[in-house]
């Protein structure tokens, strides 16, 4: 693998399933159609050195993948991979339709309103509900703004940068 691509989390091993050396695998992705028989992954967990790993068989249970790596034929192996994250080079990813974008994309930019004020920068997106809510820091004080058009006026990957109109009572935080 190319040593330049950055890596993103797609799923997370879970538990071993059964006694030949299947993993259950919790998808972090809103594409399970990355999870392919043949294909070539990495495996990755803090303190451990990654190691690339090829999906031999892959199936669904519930809202799990089961799957078999090759090379790993024994319970006690497959045991040996809980808690590892399944990734993918970022540059593997879907494409996604013009304007909208992943997190990872999202995390680390600067956000201004309209008029050219510093609002923060965006550290999280909360994605579980009608809309996706952006997260920023501003000054050590967390705001929630709606990522919804009227809101977000622009968005500027390359200049890592989001625009925002900033009505009054919008930056107000819970602590205000």
């Amino acid at each position: 693998m190319n040593s330049d691509d950055q890596f993103v989390n797609i799923g997370v091993v879970v538990k071993p399933h059964g006694i030949r050396g299947e993993v259950c695998v919790l998808p972090t992705t809103d594409w399970p159609e990355q999870f392919q028989s043949g294909r070539t992954i990495r495996l990755y967990k803090t303190g451990q050195a990654p190691c690339s790993m090829t999906l031999e068989r892959v199936r669904v249970k519930h809202n799990q993948f089961i799957i078999k790596f090759e090379l790993i034929d024994e319970r006690s192996d497959a045991e040996l991979l809980r808690g590892w994250n399944v990734q993918i080079r970022e540059s593997e990813r879907p494409e996604l339709p013009e304007g909208t974008y992943y997190v990872s994309e999202l995390v680390g930019m600067r956000a201004v309103s309209t008029r050219g004020e510093s609002l923060g920068v965006l550290t999280d997106v909360i994605q579980n509900t009608a809309q996706d809510i952006y997260i920023l820091d501003r000054d050590g004080k967390e705001i929630l703004i709606p990522a919804v058009q009227e809101f977000v006026k622009e968005i500027q990957i390359e200049n890592r940068l989001i625009v925002i109109d900033a009505i009054e009572g919008l930056l107000e935080t819970n602590e205000d």
